[in-house]
C-alpha cells in the first residue's frame, strides 16, 4: 500500500515534545492495544483503524508502517496528518485505551508528556510503571476525569500522594503494587466509586484492611506478597462483590484462609 507523506505545522509545544522524544530509544512513547505496546508517540485506536498523529518521529512513513506489527489486519490511513493538540484531542482521540510511557526515563520529558496527558479529554488508561513520579504529576494526572485504568507500580508513590487521584471518578483499575503505599492510605480510595481492580502487591497494607469494605464495586483484589493478619484476612469476607483475590507469595494463616473461604466459597483465591 503506497502511504503519502504529509507534513503541518505543530504547535511549539509538541515541537519541543517531538524533538527530545526523538533522542531517546524506543518505546518512548507508546500506546497498548490488546496488551502489546505499539512504539508510536501518539495514536487513536479504533476497530478497523490506526490514525497517525506524531509521525515527524520516524523520519519517514514506512518506518511506522513497519512498526505496526502488532497485528497484520489492521488498516493504516492513507493520508497521515500531525495535527495540533486541540484538534487531536478533540477529533481523534475517541477510543484512546492506554498511553504507556514507563520508558521515560528523563524528568524534564516525564513533565512534558503528564501535562500533555493531563489535557487528553478521552485517555482511557496510563501506565507510570517504575517512574519517579512527583506529587505534581499525580496532580495533573488527577485532572483526567475520563482514566480508567492507572498504573503506578513501582513509583514512590505515597499515602499523601493518593488525595490527588480522588478526582478520577470513573476510575475501574488501579494499580500500586510496589509503592509506599500503607494501610492508612486505603481510606482515600473509598471515594473511587467506580473501582474494581485494585493491586496493593508488595505494600505495606495487611494489618489493617478495613477500609477496603468501603470500596463498593471492588471485585479483584491483589495482595501479592504481603504480610496479612488473620483478621483482616477473615475480614475480607465483608467485600460483597470480591470475586477474585490473589495471594501469591503472601504471608498468611492457612487456618484464616480456611474461615474466610468458608463464609465465601464462591471467592476465587490465587495462591
Amino acid at each position: 500500500m503506497m502511504i503519502a507523506q504529509h507534513t503541518a505545522v505543530l504547535s511549539p509545544r509538541w515541537k519541543l515534545l517531538l524533538r527530545r522524544l526523538a533522542q531517546l530509544p524506543l518505546p518512548m512513547f507508546a500506546v497498548k492495544r490488546n496488551g502489546q505496546i505499539l512504539h508510536l508517540l501518539a495514536i487513536t485506536l479504533t476497530s478497523t483503524l490506526i490514525t497517525v498523529v506524531s509521525a515527524v518521529l520516524f523520519g519517514s512513513v514506512p518506518r511506522i508502517e513497519r512498526a505496526m506489527t502488532v497485528e497484520q489486519k489492521v488498516d493504516i490511513r492513507e493520508e497521515l496528518r500531525l495535527l495540533d493538540v486541540s484538534v487531536f484531542v478533540e477529533d481523534n482521540m475517541t477510543d484512546l485505551r492506554m498511553i504507556d510511557v514507563s520508558s521515560i526515563r528523563d524528568r524534564g520529558l516525564l513533565n512534558d508528556a503528564v501535562k500533555l496527558i493531563a489535557q487528553l479529554s478521552y485517555v482511557g488508561g496510563i501506565d507510570l510503571n517504575g517512574l519517579q513520579v512527583m506529587p505534581q504529576h499525580l496532580r495533573a494526572i488527577g485532572q483526567c476525569r475520563p482514566v480508567r485504568t492507572l498504573v503506578l507500580q513501582g513509583t514512590p508513590t505515597t499515602d499523601e500522594d493518593l488525595v490527588a487521584l480522588t478526582g478520577l471518578t470513573e476510575l475501574q483499575e488501579l494499580d500500586l503494587s510496589e509503592t509506599q503505599v500503607t494501610s492508612r492510605g486505603l481510606s482515600t480510595l473509598t471515594v473511587l466509586a467506580e473501582l474494581e481492580t485494585l493491586d496493593l502487591s508488595e505494600c505495606q497494607v495487611g494489618s489493617n484492611l478495613s477500609a477496603l469494605r468501603l470500596i463498593p464495586r471492588l471485585k479483584a483484589l491483589s495482595l501479592k506478597k504481603t504480610n496479612i493478619s488473620d483478621r483482616e484476612l477473615v475480614g475480607l469476607a465483608e467485600l460483597e462483590h470480591l470475586q477474585v483475590l490473589s495471594l501469591f507469595s503472601a504471608q498468611y494463616s492457612e487456618s484464616a484462609l480456611d474461615e474466610l473461604l468458608q463464609k465465601r466459597p464462591e471467592l476465587h483465591v490465587r495462591r
